[in-house]
Parts: C-alpha cells; structure tokens; sequence
C-alpha cells in the first residue's frame, strides 16, 4: 500500500510526541472505572474488580521522595497494603502561575511501582480540611484576584471563596495539567487508580460564606436545576434533606430561605462548593477520565450546627444537593473517626455511592470493623490514617488524640487481616452484592444470629469492647447451601437450622487453611471438641461443610 505524505507525517508526529490523545483514546475503555448494578459497584482495575487495602499516607509525607523511600513505602509493604494513598498539593505541583512541576507526581508513580502498590491521589487544592492552606503563594497573597471567604462580621478567612471564579479557574487548570501529567506516564501501567478532589470541603466557624460575592448569591433564587432534582428524586432523597425539605412544605421556587429554611446556609454552601468541584473534578477528566471522590469530614453527633464541622461539605444530609451540582463526581467518602463506624457505613453506601474510606481510625478497633466494611457493605477501600506511624512506639508528633494507635501486636493482626483478604480477593469480590456474604462487628451485643441460605448462624463474641483490647468481627461466605468460608477474629460459631429446615445441623468436614491468590489451601482438619474452638485473637480463616438431618 502506498501510504500518502500526510500519512507519514502523522506517523512523524505520533514517534516524536507519543500523542497523548491517541493514548488516551485507546485506553479509555481499559482505565480503572466503576461499574454499577443495582446490587452493588465495584471497581475495575487492570480489568478486574478490585480492593483498595489501603493506607494513607501522613499529610506531608509525600511532600518528600527521599522521605516516602526512607519511612513509608517500606512502612506500607510490611502491613500487606496493596494501595498507598498520597497527597500532591497545588503549592508544590505550581508554585509559579503556569509553572508545573511535574518531579513529584513522577516521583510518586515510580516509587509505588517499584512496591509493588497501587495509588489514590489526594489533590490539595482549594480545600485542605477547610482551610486554605495548601494552595500557592501567589494565590495566597493575591487576595483581590482570589478574594477570601468573610465570617458574618464581615472578616477575611484563611480559605479562599466558593464564589471566585478566577480562583475555581485556577485550581480546575492546575489539577488538569496534573490529570495530563498521570497520563502521559501512567496511562498504560495503571499505577493511579483513584483520585480525591480536594480535602474535606465547606468552611468553618460560620455558617456560610459572608463575602460581597456569597451574598450576592444568597440573595438570589434557588437553581431550579436543584429543585427539578429534589422533585425527582424525592422517594430517595437522604432522610434529613427530605425532612428539612418537608418543613417548609416541599418548595419548589424562591429563596434559599424560602425553600430551605434554618438549613439553608448549608444547602447553599453546599450547592455552590459541589458546583466549584465539579469544575474542577470536569476539568481532570477531560484530561485522563480516572474515577473521583469527594471526602467529607463528618457531622459528631446529632444536632451540631454547620459551621462546627465544614459547612457545605458531602456530610451525607446533603449528598443528594452534590450528585446534582457535581456529576463528574462517583462517590461520596467518610473519613471515619467517629464511634459509630456501622451507622457511618449505611449512611454512605445508599442510593449505590461506592463506601470508599480513605480514612479511619488506626487503633485496634479498626481491624474489626475493616471486616464488616468489606463483608456486610461491600466496601471498596479502606485505609487508616497515618499509616506510617501506626505502629510506632510513640505518636508522631502532632498525632491527634482520635487518630488511634496500634500496638505491635496489633499491626502485626491488621498486616494479617490485609493479606488474608488480599489473597481472598477473587472470592469477595465474586460474592459482593449477594445475599451469600455478611459481615459483622462486635458492638453491645455479646451474640448475633444471621440468616445464610437455608441455615442459621450463631455467633458469640469473646473479644472486648473496652478501650485497648481488640473486639471481635469476621465475614463470612456461603459458598454453596451447605459449604461456608468464616474469616476473622474473637468470636466462636455454630450453624443450626432455618425456616422449614431439619431438626439437626452437624459437619462434614471443618477445616483451617489459608488462600494464595484466591486458591484454599487446606490445613489441619479439626473435629470433636475442636469443633467448637473458637476464631481467636490472630485471624485466620475456617471453610465447613454442613450436612442436615431429621
């Protein structure tokens, strides 16, 4: 075939450039991606579903490559994470307007690669926590072309306003060269697979913004965009948005006030921070179209008035407001250092938002509850915070007191827990969305009953609750009617008939074993007395074989 001059120019052109659009073409439909039934979502990385055993990293940790070498990335290898989760911060990535710097992200992708890990990047952008602190020194003291948010009494605030549009511009083109950046490199080895759009967003201390530009915008009429949402959706709307809709009788039109009542500065903020995202998230896409989350920094307890956690943030009351601002968004994320880690879990897996946690507790407890995320919310990630130093002799310092911390004993349990449910991957993802996997928790009760299949199970916990000891939890599989996987610690089980069952339950066959890249490999065959031995303080895993009879 004679191939024409403009032909070979093109080939010209793709050897020199390597053509990131032709990359990014074909590697659209092969990218890490989200795929949703109305069972469950899961997350597709290197064409299969998989889970994120993460850990993240302390905030400026990867600020330092040396540093990521020295303490971290050995760190995170030892506790059998599969995914590190890292910060890039606009600050370091353009410390000069339209200047990127592009060593750190490399850095990171490189570093993680050659541990054999996975990567989520945290964008710090506008928002860290709130606040502003992570964004570039020329935005910091530009305060007229970035004007600042202002308190009721009219100060400036150390966060940048949702109401700037140089300042949303802004930050929508640093994170897209950094979404570019991760394509030219990453796009065919997959290191990144998930990205964080900002940090735990809204604002604090105030209710709202109280800028010239945020009551400009308060004073205008509610988006009927939002409202034509809520009217829609309104069987599914979260509970509390549906409530403080209801009491003002469901308005369709008028002010914010008008519509939202003694909620409405959250709504508002909220409507407008998630529209600020998705400018920014829409911007990233067009680039390199990797799934993206919003984290949110959770309401304490029931009652405590927006402002006092960031108002405006995805706190789960207001998620049905953010799926309508920012649909370049796929989920929702907790970062969980409340108590009430279960309540949290339902809260942020309804409507199928994908129950990532990007950050919890690092204490003992949370080895427990990583097993009711996985087995009972299908979870897709979770990750302590400040993975490097959990277990560490002493906090490091400017640990908060909530953070947790495990001791040696403890980290050598969750290294364990990480790698029995890396080396069962295959089979809870297969299971996940099914009525054949449920996951539990020790809490106030002492014993639980659940229903699996056509048998009862009945399981006693014989771990503590009390501060410093280490709580019971597990999962466990239905393989098959009468075939069972039982995965975790402190707690002893017995299997007894259901509805409509035979009189007697007993075992065929029980076993302890371990799996490796999915495959069982069966270890001492226990029986008599043994059958009742409980799963102990170190977890591991049981499969039994169930027979009935009258």
């Amino acid at each position: 075939m004679v191939k024409s001059p403009s032909f070979l120019l093109l080939l010209l052109f793709v050897s020199i450039t390597g053509c990131p659009y032709l990359v990014r073409s074909q590697n659209q439909n092969n990218l890490p991606h989200f795929v949703k039934s109305e069972e469950k979502t899961q997350l597709i990385v290197n064409g299969l579903p998989f889970l994120l055993l993460a850990g993240e990293v302390h905030n400026s940790s990867s600020s330092s490559l040396d540093y990521m070498e020295e303490s971290v990335w050995p760190e995170l290898v030892s506790l059998n994470c599969n995914t590190a989760i890292v910060t890039v911060s606009w600050e370091l990535f353009e410390p000069n307007e339209g200047q990127y710097d592009t060593q750190l992200i490399d850095g990171l992708i490189f570093g993680a690669r050659k541990h054999n890990l996975k990567l989520v990047v945290i964008w710090f952008g506008t928002w860290k926590n709130a606040w502003s602190t992570y964004v570039p020194g020329w935005v910091k003291q530009d305060t007229k072309r970035f004007p600042r948010a202002r308190t009721k009494g009219g100060e400036s605030m150390g966060t940048l306003s949702a109401f700037s549009e140089a300042s949303c511009a802004a930050d929508a083109r640093a994170y897209a060269e950094l979404l570019r950046r991760i394509r030219e490199i990453d796009a065919k080895e997959q290191t990144i697979i998930l990205m964080q759009v900002e940090n735990e967003t809204g604002i604090l201390t105030t209710d709202r913004d109280y800028s010239p530009l945020a009551n400009a915008a308060f004073g205008e009429n509610v988006p009927e965009e939002l409202t034509a949402y809520l009217t829609k959706n309104k069987s599914t709307l979260h509970p509390e948005m549906k409530l403080l809709w209801e009491k003002t009788g469901y308005q369709t039109s008028g002010t914010w006030t008008h519509v939202f009542g003694d909620h409405a500065a959250e709504v508002f903020m909220a409507w407008h921070t998630a529209a600020y995202l998705e400018k920014v998230a829409a911007a990233g896409k067009r680039e390199y179209p990797l799934p993206m989350f919003a984290n949110a920094w959770l309401v304490q307890f029931a009652g405590q008035e927006a402002g006092n956690y960031p108002s405006g943030g995805p706190v789960s009351r207001m998620h049905d407001v953010w799926r309508c601002a920012a649909p370049s968004l796929d989920a929702f994320a907790p970062d969980i250092y409340i108590q009430d880690f279960l309540g949290v879990c339902d809260d942020y897996s309804r409507n199928n938002n994908p129950l990532i946690i990007p950050e919890a507790r690092r204490d003992g407890v949370s080895i427990a509850n990583m097993f009711y995320a996985f087995g009972e919310k299908d979870a897709l990630c979770f990750a302590p915070f400040g993975i490097e130093s959990m277990v560490a002799k002493g906090a490091l310092e400017g640990d908060m007191p909530w953070f947790g911390q495990m001791s040696q004993s403890d980290g050598q349990r969750f290294a364990q827990c990480y790698k029995i449910l890396n080396d069962m991957m295959p089979i809870l993802t297969r299971y996940q969305g099914t009525d054949q996997m449920i996951g539990f928790v020790q809490g106030k009760e002492e014993s639980i009953e659940r229903d699996l299949g056509r048998y009862r199970i009945h399981i006693t916990f014989t771990g503590s609750t009390e501060i410093g000891q280490v709580p019971g939890g597990g999962l466990v599989i239905a393989e098959s009617p009468d075939d069972f996987i039982l995965v975790g610690q402190q707690f002893s089980f017995r299997f007894q008939q259901g509805k409509g069952s035979a009189k007697h339950v007993d075992y065929l066959e029980h076993t302890e074993g371990v799996y490796q890249n999915g495959q069982w490999l069966p270890g001492r065959r226990l029986n008599g007395d043994e059958y009742y031995v409980p799963l102990e303080i170190n977890p591991h895993v049981r499969k039994v074989r169930l027979y009935s009879y009258d």
